[in-house]
């Protein structure tokens, strides 16, 4: 899902699923194309001791997602794609369907191939993409939602790649709609 703070005359979308009214005519608006975002009301006095918080995984941009603890987590999920690894919230919390896809591209990998698999030079330069994409995402946030074109996902399948100009693929991993340039991300 995606937070956003609007103005209250700002028309919804049809993806939002949830607003929050504030003064001066702002509120925060949820937005989801799927079932896959959720949103959990909580007293402050609770925040730390509820379950679904307690099961997420290391914070992507924090200093304690070091190349030994992301190696250590790639290890424990050997048998995942690249992709269900980077979805899944359980190891690193955060990271959604259009930033999973675009951390493989600019890290030349797959996200279809399975984690055990990376060397140990990708799986570096997986780690290193990651941190470098979420920061330009975190430094970009307003225009890259208001105009994604930065992302490779926010381009179409039959949409050629900004490196090779190669047509790009979509295909499902994990269930989930991924874009991919078969010439810049090669399976071996």
């Amino acid at each position: 899902g995606l937070l956003r703070l609007e103005s209250q005359t700002a028309p919804p979308t049809d993806r939002t699923r949830i607003r929050f009214q504030f003064a001066a005519g702002r509120e925060l608006r949820f937005s989801s194309s799927g079932s896959q975002g959720t949103v959990q009301a909580v007293p402050g006095s609770e925040f730390n001791e509820k379950g679904s918080l307690q099961s997420l995984g290391v914070d992507p941009l924090s200093d304690d997602l070091t190349l030994a603890r992301f190696e250590a987590l790639a290890e424990r999920n050997a048998r995942s794609s690249i992709k269900g690894f980077l979805l899944n919230q359980k190891a690193i919390a955060g990271i959604g369907n259009d930033y999973a896809d675009e951390i493989c591209f600019q890290a030349g990998v797959r996200p279809d191939r399975r984690v055990g698999q990376l060397e140990p030079e990708q799986l570096d330069r997986l780690h290193r993409y990651l941190k470098r994409v979420l920061r330009r995402a975190t430094l970009h946030w307003s225009a890259a939602h208001s105009d994604p074109g930065w992302l490779i996902n926010s381009r179409s399948s039959g949409g050629s790649c900004p490196r090779c100009r190669h047509a790009l693929t979509s295909l499902r991993v994990t269930g989930r709609k991924t874009v991919l340039c078969p010439r810049c991300q090669r399976a071996a």
